[in-house]
């Protein structure tokens, strides 16, 4: 967690209907929400951020005073301020007049339809209301229009996820927190593209030296942990050196850490084989040690622990190591096999304020779950040697091979830790 996930917290979404729009032919429809859309859900609110996720077809958005973007099946519209917009089949196309727009709710589903015959485009639409205020800074910062591509499973289980809601009308939060995954996901690359001279405070977010003076939720050491607990962080970064009389006092404010000793347990074990400097590996040894040791203790204290993976630098690259993190945590700090289990699933959602949604088989929630050959109650390692099948949203996902090539995504870091990547694929099973 660093700064930015401190910002996009703050804005504390909720979330309205999920209208599913069909469109056909030659069509162009004014998408801005209004009043009537919101009014069943909360009170007019001070500012509104709307969504467009393009299921099927093709869509071309126009934003006044922007050029126009034109979307294919997987990408989504993300509008911050819901400033008035179109959504059409072709630049400089004339709304619709109102009266040729088709709306209806059938079975709990509101549904648009628009255009003439031709080729379709489906698109799920929805919004979301930030906190009760009338100004915030990363809202005012952003342009008007953000997209994001999706694509492959992820694109799968999004739709699966809009039908959800869409078909379920689930509570204003439930849509909120599956929305803020992929606003979030929008800003974060919106940052990463811009240029090396652009000015403004988001540009600053990217400088590591003004990220760290702004993260105190980021806490290594003895004193920012317990000043951060006081604070009422919602949960702790690493706390490698969290004193052990400062334990009592974090467990009965009982905010949750998040250890994350995937990429210090690499650099450590296989550091010399990427040419990580020796230096360096005695000082991440130093930090593993004293992790291991603090967080041992925690978890016997009754301090909750949530799972991260450190997934995106040279020595934990993304897609490889996420099950690493749930191995260290039996394997260093002694928990059950299942307690490390419930860490990377309930207690995360728990923690996100996403437990209505994921993190547990239950009723209403999503059916996101993995098929294994083995029992990991017996051997953790099974998450990664005994995996069948991925379903999200319950639908299964096409995995690819291992050996397939990966696009590297902008905001992976690079390689100044190590002078080549850390690759688990090549590893035997175990290792």
């Amino acid at each position: 967690m660093d700064v930015l996930d401190d910002i996009l917290s703050s804005l504390r979404l909720s979330g309205g209907v999920v209208v599913d729009g069909e469109f056909s032919g030659d069509f162009c429809v004014s998408a801005e929400f209004t009043p009537g859309h919101f009014e069943p859900f909360f009170a007019v609110p001070d500012r509104l951020i709307s969504y467009h996720y393009v299921r099927s077809g093709r869509l071309t958005v126009e934003v006044d005073g922007m050029a126009p973007v034109v979307l294919d099946a997987g990408s989504i519209a993300i509008l911050p301020r819901n400033d008035p917009h179109r959504l059409a089949s072709r630049i400089g196309a004339h709304p619709a007049d109102p009266s040729e727009i088709s709306r209806v709710t059938t079975e709990g589903v509101h549904r648009v339809t628009a255009g003439t015959d031709g080729p379709r485009t489906e698109v799920w639409c929805g919004f979301l209301e930030p906190a009760k205020t009338s100004e915030h800074p990363l809202l005012d910062a952003l342009p008007a229009l953000l997209t994001l591509d999706i694509s492959g499973g992820e694109a799968e289980w999004l739709d699966s996820s809009m039908r959800f809601l869409a078909e379920q009308q689930p509570s204003a939060e439930v849509v909120a927190r599956l929305a803020e995954l992929f606003v979030n996901r929008a800003v974060r690359e919106y940052l990463d593209r811009l240029p090396a001279g652009a000015s403004g405070w988001l540009r600053g977010l990217a400088d590591p030296a003004v990220s760290r003076a702004l993260a105190i939720i980021h806490a290594r050491y003895a004193e920012t942990v317990v000043q951060a607990a006081r604070a009422g962080v919602d949960w702790l970064i690493h706390a490698s050196y969290m004193r052990p009389g400062d334990i009592g006092e974090v467990r009965d404010l009982q905010v949750p850490i998040c250890p994350t000793m995937t990429f210090t347990a690499n650099i450590v074990e296989h550091g010399h084989e990427v040419g990580v400097d020796p230096n360096y590996i005695d000082t991440k040894k130093r930090e593993l040690d004293a992790l291991a040791d603090i967080h041992r203790r925690a978890f016997e204290a009754g301090i909750p622990l949530m799972m991260g993976s450190e997934a995106g630098f040279s020595v934990t690259p993304y897609g490889q190591w996420h099950t690493r993190e749930i191995e260290l945590m039996v394997d260093l700090l002694g928990m059950p096999p299942m307690a490390a289990i419930v860490a990377a699933t309930s207690a995360n959602a728990r923690a996100f304020g996403w437990e209505a949604l994921v993190g547990t088989l239950s009723p209403g929630c999503m059916a996101d779950l993995l098929v294994l050959d083995a029992d990991p109650l017996r051997d953790i390692r099974a998450l990664r040697d005994g995996l069948q099948a991925v379903y999200l949203g319950g639908l299964e996902i096409e995995r690819e091979p291992e050996s397939s090539p990966r696009k590297r995504m902008g905001h992976e870091r690079g390689f100044g830790v190590s002078v080549t990547t850390l690759d688990r694929q090549r590893r035997p099973p175990g290792a």
